[in-house]
């Protein structure tokens, strides 16, 4: 690929993920540990295309953040290692050198996984889904809605991702029709991994798997890569004339301004009535409170955002003057005495 091209790319893939509502709802639900693991995810698999060793170090980073996250991931190089071995013997070829470095790096992952980390996974295994396996439906009801994933279903993905879609089914067809290879010769081979990351990633959010919803935002990612090829492509096509210049411009403030207006119309995450109970506190708190106190770190900006008070929580925000064991007191201390002295600081 051209200097010029990739640089064209890059801008385009960034402006994509930048606009993406998906990735602002990973965001804003604060998915920070499975943020943390699509970064590693993406970082792993440029270091396997570069033949880096410390793609194994990346990775392992990141299957151990959120080992979910990784699971399309490893079924993807799985189906790519798959059909690029089946194609080798059918054109008796000699195996692409990122493919024998997967399967190094995958011999060399397993042996680690057998010393050092199979006491991780009978941990992980047994916190997730050893009570009631791996499917929603032997979930009892009142958990079923937690264990989805607590994120946007399939339906609101599809709306949410109105603009962008089109690019990426034009951009699969480009890929599938080889029309990709003409522009980007060492391309189209590396999309298979993306190609196979979309089919996993469809699956398990399709198919009721637990945390079904949340491999939404890496079926996010391999859309994006897609569509950047496609939109490209439309770049290049109407931006030499004058009437294009005006349909392209017209396309990015769609894209834009449909991204920024559902941002600014998100609402906090507080169902109606808790956040009434916190402005209503302010109120009756008025003249007899100083601060207010969050048990929950996921309430603490919420009860700082619409209380009005100052608010104190577990070592957050800077009005925390207690440390460990103070808060131990608090919440298990048997001296009402030693309570209204901390308290009082």
């Amino acid at each position: 690929m051209r200097t010029d091209a990739r640089l064209t790319f890059t801008a385009v893939l960034l402006f994509l993920y930048v606009t993406s509502l998906p990735q602002f709802f990973a965001y804003w639900w604060i998915f920070y540990q499975m943020e943390l693991a699509v970064a590693a995810m993406l970082i792993t698999l440029y270091l396997i295309h570069r033949r880096s060793a410390l793609s194994l170090l990346v990775g392992g980073f990141g299957m151990a953040l959120h080992p979910a996250t990784f699971l399309p991931l490893i079924l993807a190089l799985l189906s790519f290692v798959i059909i690029a071995i089946l194609r080798s013997l059918f054109k008796r070829s000699p195996l692409h050198r990122e493919v024998t470095f997967i399967l190094v790096l995958a011999l060399v992952g397993f042996v680690a996984v057998n010393l050092f980390g199979q006491e991780f996974v009978r941990v992980y295994l047994r916190g997730s889904v050893s009570q009631y396996g791996w499917f929603l439906t032997n979930y009892p009801d009142h958990i079923r809605q937690q264990f989805t994933g607590l994120y946007i279903n399939l339906n609101l993905f599809r709306l949410t991702n109105l603009y962008m879609l089109p690019f990426a089914v034009v951009g699969i067809a480009l890929w599938l029709t080889r029309r990709l290879k003409r522009s980007y010769p060492d391309v189209p081979t590396r999309l298979l991994v993306f190609g196979a990351l979309i089919v996993v990633s469809f699956l398990f959010a399709y198919l009721p798997f637990i945390y079904q919803n949340r491999f939404l935002i890496t079926l996010d990612i391999g859309l994006i890569i897609f569509a950047a090829y496609a939109l490209r492509f439309f770049f290049s096509v109407f931006l030499p004339h004058r009437l294009g210049k005006g349909l392209v411009a017209l396309l990015i403030a769609g894209l834009g301004g449909y991204a920024a207006y559902a941002v600014a119309m998100q609402q906090p995450q507080l169902y109606p009535d808790e956040k009434q109970e916190l402005e209503l506190l302010s109120q009756r708190a008025e003249g007899t409170a100083v601060y207010a106190m969050s048990t929950e770190s996921l309430y603490t900006p919420w009860v700082y955002a619409f209380s009005g008070l100052t608010t104190v929580d577990q070592g957050y925000l800077s009005w925390n003057r207690w440390d460990y064991p103070m808060w131990r007191e608090i919440w298990y201390g048997q001296s009402d005495a030693l309570r209204n002295e901390l308290l009082a600081m």
